[in-house]
């Protein structure tokens, strides 16, 4: 017998082995990740600490710093960021959520949308950087580096270490990396029509009481094509059933945190180790 189990906002289906995603109403479990957990936008502001400033030449490459490193440590602090800005865009969405997910209107399709997009871009950005991680691993042996390594926390070098394995362990051995990789490169940084249109048959073909729908307007701001984003929450919904990226996208994996403490050490350090100083900036 068929087994089915359902929620408020979606449906198991024990057969198929697969979430099925209404177009506009359903929400897979890892889009309610952060249900219990909403921060208004004004409360991610107010909890910024005042300004201070830098002298410009930190990123500079010198003697003691190569221009390669300077640079890798900038993006690194850009990821840093990115983190955050997609934390911080699930929360700012999760304020509007529409009362009744349930119904196929518009405006829940607009609400699923954007949240979809935000877990595409979260998946997307821990690929990335592991690929950054690989990529410049003739920086990490660097003197500099090494001795910016040592200059971290106990825990610092811990996570720094972890997040490394990973980067240079091949998707096939890690079920993170496997899970991060096949999202980005179906549905979150790249788009393989194979895939989307995978999705799309789960979806929109298989699923006989959810026809592809649309908001066709004349203009960007009136227009939007629900199909498209059934068939990669479907898509998604197929990886996800992987239990690595569900940990992931559901903040049950350390990834997280390793990253924040990670990265916020490094960034912070390197500016120190280089010898310049934290300033108050000017209003």
């Amino acid at each position: 017998m068929q087994q089915v189990r359902r929620s408020a906002n979606y449906a198991w289906n024990g057969r198929a082995g697969r979430l099925q995603i209404n177009a506009i109403a359903a929400r897979p479990p890892f889009m309610q990740s952060l249900d219990s957990m909403t921060v208004r936008y004004e409360e991610y502001v107010q909890a910024l600490v005042p300004l201070e400033a830098m002298d410009p030449k930190v990123f500079i490459g010198g003697e003691d710093a190569s221009q390669k490193l300077c640079n890798f440590i900038l993006a690194l602090a850009l990821v840093y960021n990115d983190f955050k800005v997609v934390i911080v865009g699930h929360h700012a969405v999760d304020t509007v959520e529409p009362k009744n997910l349930m119904v196929k209107t518009p405006e829940v399709g607009m609400f699923n949308a954007v949240r979809i997009g935000m877990f595409r871009l979260h998946a997307g950005i821990f690929r990335e950087l592991f690929d950054l991680i690989y990529n410049n691993a003739d920086v990490l042996a660097e003197p500099f580096f090494s001795r910016l390594e040592r200059k971290l926390t106990s825990e610092g070098r811990a996570h720094w270490q972890a997040l490394c394995d990973i980067a240079s362990s091949r998707p096939k051995d890690n079920p993170e990396l496997k899970a991060l990789l096949l999202v980005r490169n179906k549905v979150a940084f790249h788009y393989d029509p194979a895939a989307l249109f995978a999705g799309y048959r789960m979806s929109c073909v298989d699923d006989v009481t959810n026809p592809p729908l649309v908001s066709r307007g004349n203009t960007m701001q009136a227009t939007h094509f629900f199909f498209a984003d059934a068939a990669a929450m479907s898509y998604m919904s197929e990886a996800a059933e992987q239990d690595a990226l569900m940990d992931i996208l559901c903040g049950r994996s350390p990834l997280t945190h390793r990253i924040n403490v990670a990265l916020y050490e490094l960034v912070t350090k390197f500016v120190a180790e280089r010898g310049f100083a934290w300033k108050t900036a000017s209003a």
